[in-house]
Protein backbone atom coordinates (compact mmCIF):
# COMPACT_ATOMS: atom_id res chain seq x y z
CA UNK A 1 0.00 0.00 0.00
CA UNK A 2 1.19 3.61 -0.52
CA UNK A 3 3.03 5.16 2.42
CA UNK A 4 4.50 8.62 3.03
CA UNK A 5 6.89 10.21 0.53
CA UNK A 6 5.80 7.96 -2.31
CA UNK A 7 6.93 4.78 -0.56
CA UNK A 8 5.18 1.45 -0.91
CA UNK A 9 4.57 -0.23 2.44
CA UNK A 10 4.32 -4.02 2.27
CA UNK A 11 3.01 -4.06 5.84
CA UNK A 12 5.62 -6.33 7.36
CA UNK A 13 9.18 -7.51 6.97
CA UNK A 14 9.61 -9.76 3.91
CA UNK A 15 12.37 -11.72 2.23
CA UNK A 16 11.81 -12.24 -1.47
CA UNK A 17 12.12 -11.11 -5.07
CA UNK A 18 10.77 -7.72 -6.09
CA UNK A 19 8.80 -7.86 -9.37
CA UNK A 20 7.89 -4.74 -11.39
CA UNK A 21 5.92 -4.59 -14.62
CA UNK A 22 7.53 -1.88 -16.76
CA UNK A 23 8.68 -1.22 -20.30
CA UNK A 24 11.75 0.58 -19.03
CA UNK A 25 14.27 -0.71 -16.54
CA UNK A 26 13.12 0.54 -13.14
CA UNK A 27 15.29 1.71 -10.30
CA UNK A 28 14.35 0.86 -6.75
CA UNK A 29 15.35 1.57 -3.21
CA UNK A 30 14.27 -0.72 -0.37
CA UNK A 31 14.54 -0.64 3.37
CA UNK A 32 13.55 -2.30 6.58
CA UNK A 33 12.69 1.24 7.69
CA UNK A 34 11.23 4.23 5.87
CA UNK A 35 14.49 6.14 6.26
CA UNK A 36 16.50 3.33 4.67
CA UNK A 37 14.13 3.06 1.71
CA UNK A 38 14.22 6.81 1.13
CA UNK A 39 18.01 6.81 1.10
CA UNK A 40 19.31 6.87 -2.49
CA UNK A 41 23.02 7.08 -1.66
CA UNK A 42 24.42 3.83 -3.07
CA UNK A 43 27.32 3.76 -0.61
CA UNK A 44 24.80 3.22 2.20
CA UNK A 45 23.03 0.28 0.52
CA UNK A 46 23.20 -3.00 2.45
CA UNK A 47 21.82 -5.08 -0.44
CA UNK A 48 22.24 -5.25 -4.21
CA UNK A 49 19.33 -3.46 -5.90
CA UNK A 50 20.10 -4.55 -9.47
CA UNK A 51 16.99 -5.30 -11.56
CA UNK A 52 17.06 -7.81 -14.44
CA UNK A 53 14.59 -8.56 -17.23
CA UNK A 54 12.73 -11.86 -16.90
CA UNK A 55 11.23 -14.06 -19.62
CA UNK A 56 7.69 -12.82 -18.93
CA UNK A 57 8.73 -9.23 -19.60
CA UNK A 58 8.73 -8.11 -15.97
CA UNK A 59 11.73 -6.75 -14.11
CA UNK A 60 12.93 -8.64 -11.06
CA UNK A 61 15.54 -8.00 -8.41
CA UNK A 62 18.59 -10.07 -9.29
CA UNK A 63 18.91 -11.21 -5.68
CA UNK A 64 16.27 -11.74 -3.01
CA UNK A 65 15.85 -8.69 -0.80
CA UNK A 66 14.83 -8.17 2.81
CA UNK A 67 12.61 -5.15 3.26
CA UNK A 68 9.29 -3.67 4.28
CA UNK A 69 9.34 -0.40 2.30
CA UNK A 70 10.09 0.12 -1.39
CA UNK A 71 10.59 3.30 -3.42
CA UNK A 72 10.36 3.39 -7.21
CA UNK A 73 9.03 5.71 -9.93
CA UNK A 74 5.33 6.59 -9.59
CA UNK A 75 4.51 5.02 -12.95
CA UNK A 76 5.45 1.64 -11.47
CA UNK A 77 3.64 2.06 -8.15
CA UNK A 78 0.56 0.05 -9.18
CA UNK A 79 2.55 -2.80 -10.73
CA UNK A 80 4.90 -3.84 -7.96
CA UNK A 81 4.78 -7.02 -5.94
CA UNK A 82 7.05 -9.33 -3.97
CA UNK A 83 7.51 -13.06 -4.47
CA UNK A 84 8.11 -13.80 -0.80
CA UNK A 85 10.41 -16.70 0.03
CA UNK A 86 9.55 -18.85 3.02
CA UNK A 87 10.54 -22.31 4.16
CA UNK A 88 7.43 -24.54 4.30
CA UNK A 89 6.49 -24.57 7.97
CA UNK A 90 3.44 -24.65 10.22
CA UNK A 91 2.91 -22.72 13.43
CA UNK A 92 2.49 -25.68 15.75
CA UNK A 93 2.99 -23.62 18.91
CA UNK A 94 0.85 -20.82 20.29
CA UNK A 95 0.85 -18.34 23.15
CA UNK A 96 -1.72 -15.85 24.43
CA UNK A 97 -2.21 -14.10 27.74
CA UNK A 98 -4.14 -11.34 29.46
CA UNK A 99 -1.62 -8.73 28.27
CA UNK A 100 -2.08 -8.08 24.52
CA UNK A 101 1.43 -6.60 24.28
CA UNK A 102 3.06 -9.82 25.51
CA UNK A 103 0.90 -11.83 23.12
CA UNK A 104 2.07 -9.58 20.28
CA UNK A 105 5.68 -9.97 21.42
CA UNK A 106 5.32 -13.75 21.18
CA UNK A 107 3.75 -13.62 17.71
CA UNK A 108 6.35 -11.16 16.43
CA UNK A 109 9.10 -13.38 17.80
CA UNK A 110 7.64 -16.38 16.00
CA UNK A 111 7.36 -14.40 12.75
CA UNK A 112 10.94 -13.13 13.13
CA UNK A 113 12.07 -16.73 13.27
CA UNK A 114 9.81 -17.62 10.34
CA UNK A 115 11.48 -15.05 8.07
CA UNK A 116 14.91 -16.42 9.07
CA UNK A 117 14.08 -20.07 8.33
CA UNK A 118 15.48 -21.30 5.02
CA UNK A 119 17.93 -24.15 4.34
CA UNK A 120 19.44 -23.15 7.69
CA UNK A 121 18.45 -20.92 10.59
CA UNK A 122 19.92 -17.62 9.42
CA UNK A 123 20.62 -14.23 10.98
CA UNK A 124 20.95 -10.77 9.49
CA UNK A 125 18.47 -11.38 6.70
CA UNK A 126 19.26 -8.20 4.77
CA UNK A 127 23.00 -8.54 5.33
CA UNK A 128 24.98 -11.69 6.11
CA UNK A 129 22.27 -14.40 5.84
CA UNK A 130 24.48 -16.95 7.55
CA UNK A 131 24.04 -19.57 10.27
CA UNK A 132 25.83 -18.51 13.47
CA UNK A 133 26.24 -20.94 16.35
CA UNK A 134 25.65 -18.58 19.26
CA UNK A 135 22.60 -17.19 17.51
CA UNK A 136 21.39 -20.75 16.97
CA UNK A 137 21.58 -21.41 20.72
CA UNK A 138 18.66 -19.01 21.15
CA UNK A 139 16.80 -19.44 17.86
CA UNK A 140 16.65 -23.24 18.20
CA UNK A 141 14.81 -22.79 21.51
CA UNK A 142 12.35 -20.45 19.81
CA UNK A 143 11.92 -23.05 17.08
CA UNK A 144 11.17 -25.76 19.63
CA UNK A 145 8.23 -23.78 21.05
CA UNK A 146 6.81 -22.61 17.71
CA UNK A 147 7.48 -24.68 14.57
CA UNK A 148 9.15 -27.72 16.11
CA UNK A 149 11.27 -28.21 12.99
CA UNK A 150 14.20 -30.48 13.90
CA UNK A 151 15.55 -30.71 10.34
CA UNK A 152 16.54 -27.06 10.09
CA UNK A 153 18.33 -27.23 13.45
CA UNK A 154 20.10 -30.44 12.48
CA UNK A 155 21.19 -29.02 9.12
CA UNK A 156 22.50 -25.87 10.80
CA UNK A 157 24.45 -27.80 13.43
CA UNK A 158 25.98 -30.07 10.82
CA UNK A 159 26.89 -27.29 8.40
CA UNK A 160 28.59 -24.97 10.88
CA UNK A 161 30.42 -27.81 12.60
CA UNK A 162 31.90 -29.44 9.51
CA UNK A 163 35.07 -27.33 9.36
CA UNK A 164 36.12 -28.36 12.86
CA UNK A 165 38.09 -26.00 15.12
CA UNK A 166 41.69 -27.14 14.86
CA UNK A 167 42.63 -24.17 12.69
CA UNK A 168 39.79 -21.77 13.47
CA UNK A 169 36.92 -21.71 15.96
CA UNK A 170 33.37 -22.13 14.69
CA UNK A 171 32.37 -18.87 12.99
CA UNK A 172 35.84 -17.63 14.04
CA UNK A 173 34.56 -17.03 17.59
CA UNK A 174 35.82 -19.00 20.58
CA UNK A 175 32.54 -18.81 22.53
CA UNK A 176 30.66 -20.02 19.44
CA UNK A 177 32.64 -23.27 19.55
CA UNK A 178 31.27 -23.68 23.09
CA UNK A 179 27.73 -22.81 22.04
CA UNK A 180 27.96 -25.50 19.35
CA UNK A 181 28.49 -28.20 22.01
CA UNK A 182 25.80 -26.72 24.28
CA UNK A 183 23.38 -26.61 21.35
CA UNK A 184 24.02 -30.28 20.56
CA UNK A 185 22.82 -31.09 24.08
CA UNK A 186 19.77 -28.84 23.75
CA UNK A 187 18.94 -30.33 20.37
CA UNK A 188 18.72 -33.79 21.92
CA UNK A 189 16.67 -32.51 24.86
CA UNK A 190 14.06 -30.89 22.63
CA UNK A 191 14.10 -33.19 19.58
CA UNK A 192 15.60 -36.58 20.65
CA UNK A 193 17.58 -37.20 17.46
CA UNK A 194 19.75 -40.18 18.41
CA UNK A 195 20.78 -40.80 14.79
CA UNK A 196 22.22 -37.30 14.53
CA UNK A 197 24.13 -37.68 17.80
CA UNK A 198 25.65 -40.99 16.74
CA UNK A 199 26.81 -39.37 13.49
CA UNK A 200 28.20 -36.23 15.15
CA UNK A 201 29.63 -37.70 18.34
CA UNK A 202 33.19 -38.15 16.98
CA UNK A 203 33.23 -34.47 15.92
CA UNK A 204 31.82 -33.32 19.25
CA UNK A 205 34.56 -35.23 21.06
CA UNK A 206 37.20 -33.73 18.76
CA UNK A 207 35.95 -30.23 19.54
CA UNK A 208 35.95 -30.87 23.29
CA UNK A 209 39.42 -32.40 23.08
CA UNK A 210 40.80 -29.48 21.11
CA UNK A 211 39.31 -27.00 23.57
CA UNK A 212 40.78 -28.94 26.51
CA UNK A 213 44.26 -28.66 24.97
CA UNK A 214 43.92 -24.87 25.03
CA UNK A 215 43.41 -24.70 28.79
CA UNK A 216 45.84 -23.57 31.50
CA UNK A 217 46.66 -25.54 34.66
CA UNK A 218 43.49 -24.29 36.39
CA UNK A 219 41.31 -25.53 33.55
CA UNK A 220 40.61 -22.02 32.23
CA UNK A 221 40.13 -21.83 28.47
CA UNK A 222 42.50 -19.41 26.74
CA UNK A 223 40.85 -17.58 23.82
CA UNK A 224 44.15 -17.58 21.94
CA UNK A 225 43.75 -17.18 18.21
CA UNK A 226 40.02 -16.46 18.16
CA UNK A 227 37.67 -13.56 18.74
CA UNK A 228 36.01 -13.58 22.16
CA UNK A 229 32.56 -12.17 21.41
CA UNK A 230 29.94 -13.03 24.08
CA UNK A 231 27.91 -9.91 23.17
CA UNK A 232 28.19 -6.49 21.48
CA UNK A 233 29.51 -4.75 24.60
CA UNK A 234 32.91 -3.42 25.62
CA UNK A 235 33.33 -5.21 28.94
CA UNK A 236 35.64 -7.85 30.42
CA UNK A 237 34.36 -11.24 29.26
CA UNK A 238 36.77 -13.69 30.87
CA UNK A 239 34.41 -15.17 33.47
CA UNK A 240 31.51 -15.40 31.00
CA UNK A 241 33.75 -17.40 28.67
CA UNK A 242 34.82 -19.80 31.44
CA UNK A 243 31.23 -20.37 32.57
CA UNK A 244 30.30 -21.21 28.97
CA UNK A 245 33.28 -23.60 28.87
CA UNK A 246 32.03 -25.28 32.05
CA UNK A 247 28.54 -25.48 30.52
CA UNK A 248 29.95 -27.02 27.33
CA UNK A 249 31.74 -29.69 29.38
CA UNK A 250 28.58 -30.46 31.35
CA UNK A 251 26.73 -30.69 28.03
CA UNK A 252 29.43 -33.10 26.90
CA UNK A 253 28.80 -35.21 29.99
CA UNK A 254 25.12 -35.52 29.11
CA UNK A 255 25.91 -36.28 25.47
CA UNK A 256 28.39 -38.96 26.55
CA UNK A 257 25.72 -40.50 28.79
CA UNK A 258 23.40 -40.75 25.81
CA UNK A 259 26.19 -42.42 23.81
CA UNK A 260 27.11 -44.70 26.75
CA UNK A 261 30.67 -43.39 26.41
CA UNK A 262 31.77 -43.84 30.02
CA UNK A 263 35.41 -42.90 29.43
CA UNK A 264 34.56 -39.53 27.90
CA UNK A 265 31.87 -38.86 30.49
CA UNK A 266 34.22 -39.45 33.42
CA UNK A 267 37.01 -37.36 31.90
CA UNK A 268 34.65 -34.44 31.33
CA UNK A 269 33.24 -34.72 34.85
CA UNK A 270 36.74 -34.42 36.29
CA UNK A 271 37.69 -31.44 34.12
CA UNK A 272 34.40 -29.59 34.68
CA UNK A 273 34.69 -30.07 38.45
CA UNK A 274 38.23 -28.70 38.34
CA UNK A 275 37.11 -25.67 36.36
CA UNK A 276 34.17 -25.01 38.69
CA UNK A 277 36.45 -25.05 41.72
CA UNK A 278 38.82 -22.59 40.04
CA UNK A 279 35.92 -20.32 39.08
CA UNK A 280 34.52 -20.30 42.62
CA UNK A 281 37.97 -19.54 43.99
CA UNK A 282 38.92 -16.75 41.59
CA UNK A 283 35.72 -15.35 40.06
CA UNK A 284 33.01 -15.52 42.71
CA UNK A 285 33.06 -12.65 45.20
CA UNK A 286 31.68 -13.81 48.52
CA UNK A 287 32.02 -10.24 49.76
CA UNK A 288 30.00 -8.68 46.91
CA UNK A 289 27.85 -11.78 46.27
CA UNK A 290 28.15 -11.80 42.49
CA UNK A 291 30.32 -13.25 39.76
CA UNK A 292 33.20 -10.96 38.85
CA UNK A 293 33.79 -10.27 35.14
CA UNK A 294 37.42 -11.38 35.17
CA UNK A 295 40.48 -12.24 37.23
CA UNK A 296 42.61 -9.11 36.91
CA UNK A 297 42.62 -6.53 39.74
CA UNK A 298 40.82 -4.08 37.44
CA UNK A 299 38.10 -6.64 36.69
CA UNK A 300 37.38 -7.10 40.38
CA UNK A 301 36.23 -3.50 40.82
CA UNK A 302 32.81 -3.77 39.26
CA UNK A 303 29.99 -6.03 38.08
CA UNK A 304 28.72 -7.11 34.66
CA UNK A 305 25.58 -9.08 33.91
CA UNK A 306 26.80 -11.78 31.53
CA UNK A 307 28.67 -14.08 33.94
CA UNK A 308 25.85 -13.82 36.46
CA UNK A 309 22.94 -14.80 34.23
CA UNK A 310 25.03 -17.41 32.40
CA UNK A 311 25.85 -18.95 35.78
CA UNK A 312 22.12 -19.28 36.47
CA UNK A 313 20.91 -20.78 33.19
CA UNK A 314 23.93 -23.09 32.90
CA UNK A 315 23.37 -24.50 36.39
CA UNK A 316 26.70 -23.22 37.72
CA UNK A 317 25.09 -20.94 40.33
CA UNK A 318 23.92 -22.40 43.63
CA UNK A 319 20.87 -21.31 45.61
CA UNK A 320 23.12 -19.63 48.14
CA UNK A 321 24.25 -17.26 45.38
CA UNK A 322 20.78 -16.42 44.08
CA UNK A 323 20.05 -13.34 46.21
CA UNK A 324 23.30 -11.62 45.25
CA UNK A 325 22.94 -12.50 41.58
CA UNK A 326 19.33 -11.27 41.55
CA UNK A 327 20.37 -7.91 42.97
CA UNK A 328 23.16 -7.62 40.40
CA UNK A 329 20.89 -8.39 37.46
CA UNK A 330 18.20 -5.97 38.64
CA UNK A 331 20.60 -3.16 39.50
CA UNK A 332 20.38 -0.12 37.22
CA UNK A 333 24.02 0.66 37.98
CA UNK A 334 25.18 -2.52 36.24
CA UNK A 335 25.75 -1.94 32.49
CA UNK A 336 23.00 -3.43 30.28
CA UNK A 337 23.54 -6.20 27.75
CA UNK A 338 24.09 -5.24 24.14
CA UNK A 339 21.56 -7.33 22.20
CA UNK A 340 18.18 -9.10 22.41
CA UNK A 341 20.26 -12.30 22.06
CA UNK A 342 21.80 -11.89 25.51
CA UNK A 343 18.76 -10.06 26.91
CA UNK A 344 16.85 -13.28 26.24
CA UNK A 345 19.19 -15.35 28.39
CA UNK A 346 19.14 -12.64 31.04
CA UNK A 347 15.33 -12.62 31.28
CA UNK A 348 15.31 -16.41 31.50
CA UNK A 349 17.74 -16.22 34.41
CA UNK A 350 15.75 -13.57 36.30
CA UNK A 351 12.61 -15.68 35.99
CA UNK A 352 14.43 -18.78 37.21
CA UNK A 353 15.63 -16.77 40.18
CA UNK A 354 11.96 -16.36 41.08
CA UNK A 355 11.08 -12.88 39.79
CA UNK A 356 8.69 -13.45 36.91
CA UNK A 357 7.23 -9.97 37.37
CA UNK A 358 10.57 -8.31 36.71
CA UNK A 359 10.93 -10.43 33.58
CA UNK A 360 7.46 -9.45 32.33
CA UNK A 361 8.11 -5.77 32.91
CA UNK A 362 11.45 -5.99 31.11
CA UNK A 363 9.92 -7.75 28.10
CA UNK A 364 7.24 -5.05 27.90
CA UNK A 365 9.88 -2.32 27.88
CA UNK A 366 12.47 -4.01 25.69
CA UNK A 367 10.75 -6.11 23.03
CA UNK A 368 7.61 -4.02 23.50
CA UNK A 369 9.75 -0.95 22.91
CA UNK A 370 10.69 -2.27 19.47
CA UNK A 371 7.01 -2.82 18.70
CA UNK A 372 6.31 0.78 19.67
CA UNK A 373 8.96 1.82 17.14
CA UNK A 374 6.94 0.01 14.45
CA UNK A 375 8.88 -3.28 14.38
CA UNK A 376 7.25 -6.21 12.60
CA UNK A 377 10.29 -8.40 13.31
CA UNK A 378 12.80 -8.03 16.12
CA UNK A 379 16.13 -6.30 15.68
CA UNK A 380 19.76 -7.35 15.98
CA UNK A 381 20.27 -4.80 18.77
CA UNK A 382 18.08 -2.38 20.66
CA UNK A 383 18.83 0.51 22.99
CA UNK A 384 15.72 2.20 24.44
CA UNK A 385 17.76 5.38 24.95
CA UNK A 386 18.25 5.81 21.21
CA UNK A 387 15.80 7.61 18.94
CA UNK A 388 15.06 8.14 15.26
CA UNK A 389 17.64 6.87 12.79
CA UNK A 390 19.97 5.90 15.65
CA UNK A 391 17.96 2.69 15.80
CA UNK A 392 19.17 1.76 12.31
CA UNK A 393 22.91 2.41 12.78
CA UNK A 394 25.36 -0.43 13.40
CA UNK A 395 28.96 -1.28 12.52
CA UNK A 396 29.55 2.41 11.79
CA UNK A 397 27.03 2.31 8.92
CA UNK A 398 23.75 4.27 8.86
CA UNK A 399 21.62 1.22 8.01
CA UNK A 400 23.96 -1.57 9.10
CA UNK A 401 21.63 -2.97 11.74
CA UNK A 402 19.56 -5.99 10.81
CA UNK A 403 15.92 -5.41 11.77
CA UNK A 404 15.15 -9.11 11.41
CA UNK A 405 17.48 -11.26 13.49
CA UNK A 406 16.73 -14.79 14.65
CA UNK A 407 18.75 -14.40 17.83
CA UNK A 408 16.14 -11.84 18.93
CA UNK A 409 13.24 -14.34 18.77
CA UNK A 410 13.85 -15.55 22.33
CA UNK A 411 10.42 -14.54 23.73
CA UNK A 412 8.85 -17.27 21.57
CA UNK A 413 10.65 -19.72 23.87
CA UNK A 414 11.05 -18.05 27.24
CA UNK A 415 7.53 -16.65 27.64
CA UNK A 416 6.04 -20.17 27.82
CA UNK A 417 9.11 -21.75 29.42
CA UNK A 418 9.37 -19.22 32.24
CA UNK A 419 5.79 -17.98 32.85
CA UNK A 420 4.44 -21.52 32.92
CA UNK A 421 7.71 -23.31 33.67
CA UNK A 422 7.07 -25.63 30.74
CA UNK A 423 10.38 -27.34 29.99
CA UNK A 424 11.48 -30.83 28.88
CA UNK A 425 13.17 -33.08 31.43
CA UNK A 426 13.84 -36.08 29.18
CA UNK A 427 14.77 -36.01 25.50
CA UNK A 428 11.98 -35.16 23.10
CA UNK A 429 9.66 -34.03 25.94
CA UNK A 430 9.17 -37.61 27.07
CA UNK A 431 9.05 -36.12 30.56
CA UNK A 432 8.31 -32.45 31.14
CA UNK A 433 7.59 -30.08 33.99
CA UNK A 434 5.40 -27.09 34.70
CA UNK A 435 5.79 -24.52 37.48
CA UNK A 436 3.52 -21.54 36.75
CA UNK A 437 4.43 -18.09 38.02
CA UNK A 438 2.19 -15.63 36.21
CA UNK A 439 3.22 -12.38 37.84
CA UNK A 440 0.49 -9.81 37.13
CA UNK A 441 -1.15 -11.87 34.37
CA UNK A 442 -4.69 -13.11 35.04
CA UNK A 443 -4.65 -15.85 32.42
CA UNK A 444 -2.30 -17.56 30.01
CA UNK A 445 -2.84 -20.18 27.31
CA UNK A 446 -0.06 -21.99 25.49
CA UNK A 447 0.41 -24.87 23.08
CA UNK A 448 3.83 -26.44 22.63
CA UNK A 449 4.61 -29.03 19.94
CA UNK A 450 6.50 -32.22 20.77
CA UNK A 451 7.37 -35.49 19.05
CA UNK A 452 4.42 -37.04 20.89
CA UNK A 453 1.84 -34.36 20.17
CA UNK A 454 0.92 -30.96 21.52
CA UNK A 455 1.21 -30.08 25.19
CA UNK A 456 -1.35 -27.43 26.11
CA UNK A 457 -1.55 -25.46 29.33
CA UNK A 458 -4.45 -23.11 30.17
CA UNK A 459 -4.44 -21.13 33.39
CA UNK A 460 -7.00 -18.61 34.61
CA UNK A 461 -7.98 -17.34 38.05
CA UNK A 462 -9.88 -20.54 38.84
CA UNK A 463 -8.19 -23.52 37.21
CA UNK A 464 -5.06 -24.95 35.67
CA UNK A 465 -5.59 -27.39 32.81
CA UNK A 466 -2.83 -29.44 31.21
CA UNK A 467 -3.15 -31.72 28.20
CA UNK A 468 -0.53 -34.47 28.51
CA UNK A 469 0.07 -36.33 25.22
CA UNK A 470 0.33 -40.10 25.07
CA UNK A 471 3.93 -41.23 25.57
CA UNK A 472 4.80 -38.29 27.80
CA UNK A 473 4.73 -37.74 31.55
CA UNK A 474 4.21 -34.53 33.46
CA UNK A 475 6.30 -34.07 36.60
CA UNK A 476 4.67 -31.64 38.99
CA UNK A 477 5.25 -31.09 42.70
CA UNK A 478 6.92 -34.48 43.16
CA UNK A 479 4.17 -36.42 41.38
CA UNK A 480 4.11 -37.97 37.93
CA UNK A 481 1.13 -37.82 35.58
CA UNK A 482 1.50 -40.10 32.52
CA UNK A 483 -0.43 -39.31 29.37
CA UNK A 484 -2.74 -39.36 27.63
CA UNK A 485 -4.47 -37.27 30.24
CA UNK A 486 -6.29 -33.97 30.72
CA UNK A 487 -5.24 -32.80 34.17
CA UNK A 488 -7.35 -30.15 35.87
CA UNK A 489 -6.46 -28.48 39.15
CA UNK A 490 -8.31 -25.71 40.91
CA UNK A 491 -6.24 -22.68 41.85
CA UNK A 492 -6.96 -23.51 45.52
CA UNK A 493 -5.52 -27.00 45.05
CA UNK A 494 -2.55 -25.52 43.23
CA UNK A 495 -1.62 -23.15 46.02
CA UNK A 496 -2.16 -25.78 48.69
CA UNK A 497 0.15 -28.18 46.87
CA UNK A 498 2.69 -25.42 46.19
Amino acid sequence: KPADNGLLDFGCELFGTVVIKSGDKPTISVGESKAEALNTNAKDFEQSLEMVRSDDGTWRSKSPLTFRYLLTEKKHADAVHCLAIFRPATYHGAFACSDPKLTQVWMTSAYTLRVCMHDFLLDGMKRDRLPWTGDLAMSMLANAYTFSDPEIVRRSLVAIGRAGIKQKDINGIVDYSLWWVISQDHYQLYFADAKHLKQEWPRIKEVLDDLAKRCDDSGFLRPGRSWLFIDWVEQPKWTALQILWWWAQESGVRLAERMKDTETKEALQISSAKLKAALLSKCWSSQKSFWLPGITPKDRRYCTKHPNFLAVISGMATEGQYDGITKALKSESVPPVGTPYMAGFETMAVARLGDTQFMLDFVRRYWGGMLEQGATTFWEAYDPKQSGTQHHEFYGRPYGKSLCHAWSAGPAAFLPSEIVGLRPIEDGWKRFSIAPNLGDLTWVSIATPTLFGTISVDIDQNTIQVKIPEGTTLDYQGQSYPGPKHLTLSIKEWFLSS
